[in-house]
């Protein structure tokens, strides 16, 4: 900065001279003013090299701080939503609503009859007809009718209440019976993807051994003959258990006689006949019955009897 400047004033001092047409040195005879001026100017060029006003070094910052970063916002990509897969529908399906009658393992005696009720779903894309027909396929089918008709049709989305008839087997045990529907190809279908059937699940309890029957019939209720030697009345009865077992019995009239005690061995549940005569020569009513010693200690209602004596 101090050599330019002292070159531009003594460019200006030379032009200063030489427009005033008088030497620097010598022979010329300058005039006091032309030296003194010279001299000024001399005496400025040289101060003006530490004079020059310039700003403090102090004014000036120790650091430099640099201007605060742009906040780059970031625009994220949309999330990526797939198509949706099309699922096709299948014309036979089916779905379990609820049971409507006979909860899962129901208790049920021997034999006792019942009606189950399922409410299934047609959730297939076909509708169902009166061809469609319920079929059972497999466990204990508890004498229920195999196969048979809907009752009615069944839109898709809609729902039918499918009753069957069944009958608890005679021994105790837990029993289930597995069903299905069937369309009008023959084709089985069940419940959901895996064709699973619907069922009904029952325990049949073990009752205590007993005799449930025992009436007494005659072959002739009212007869009419001479007294003596009066009549003979021919009896039968049927004797009914719950179970196996052994049954004793005897018989008994209304003269108080009885008969013997005998015996019945019951291999299962059921019936079996017994019979016996009574006589009498006594005019008037009567009656049998038939005392189940074993197991029940019971006198099961008479039959009543007549004996009309005739002359």
């Amino acid at each position: 900065m101090k050599t330019k400047s002292l070159l531009t004033l003594s460019t200006i001092l030379i032009l200063a001279l030489t427009a005033c047409n008088f030497p620097l040195f010598g022979g010329g005879g300058a005039t006091p003013t032309v030296v003194t001026i010279v001299t000024v100017v001399a005496l400025t060029v040289e101060a003006g090299g530490t004079q020059v006003p310039t700003r403090p070094i102090s004014t000036y910052p120790s650091t430099i701080t640099p201007p605060p970063p742009v906040q780059a916002t970031l625009t994220p990509y949309p999330t990526y939503t797939p198509y949706p897969t099309q699922t096709t529908v299948p014309c036979d399906a089916a779905k379990f609503g609820t049971d409507v009658t006979i909860p899962d393992n129901t208790k049920m005696s021997p034999g006792q009859a019942f009606t189950k009720t399922w409410r299934i779903f047609n959730s297939g894309s076909c509708t169902w007809t009166t061809a469609y027909k319920v079929i059972f396929v497999s466990g204990n089918q508890m004498s229920g009718t195999s196969p048979f008709a809907l009752p009615k049709n069944v839109e898709p989305g809609q729902s039918v209440d499918i009753s069957v008839n069944l009958k608890a087997p005679n021994s105790a045990g837990t029993f289930t019976g597995n069903w299905k529907l069937q369309n009008p190809s023959g084709v089985n279908f069940g419940l959901g993807a895996s064709n699973a059937p619907f069922y009904v699940t029952i325990i049949v309890d073990a009752p205590l051994f007993a005799v449930t029957s025992a009436l007494v019939e005659a072959e002739h209720t009212n007869i009419e003959a001479t007294c003596p030697p009066g009549a003979t009345f021919h009896l039968m009865a049927p004797i009914k258990t719950n179970g196996a077992g052994k049954v004793t019995y005897y018989w008994k009239f209304d003269d108080g006689s009885t008969t013997a005690t005998q015996t019945l061995d019951f291999a299962a549940a059921g019936t079996k006949e017994v019979t016996t005569s009574y006589s009498t020569s006594v005019n008037g009513n009567h009656w049998a019955a038939i005392y189940i010693d074993q197991p029940n200690h019971q006198l099961f209602p008479s039959t009543a009897l007549k004996l009309t004596c005739i002359p």
